[in-house]
């Protein structure tokens, strides 16, 4: 980034309308709560899910 001249932060950008803000709260112990235990692996990609669906039924 520096090498293509950025080196200042831009302003912070105005809040978005009423209409399209989060409704839920957007806290870390909201997302810390809803996180699955353990590790991320292939079945938590919705394409590999649907894939192996799709074999099942095959």
């Amino acid at each position: 980034m520096l090498a293509e001249g950025v080196s200042e932060a831009l302003p912070p950008a105005p809040e978005p309308p009423i209409g399209i803000r989060p409704s839920r709260p957007f806290s870390d112990t909201a997302i810390r709560e809803a996180l699955p235990e353990g590790r991320f692996g292939l079945d938590d990609l919705r394409i590999v899910r649907r894939a192996r669906r799709r074999a099942a039924k095959a």
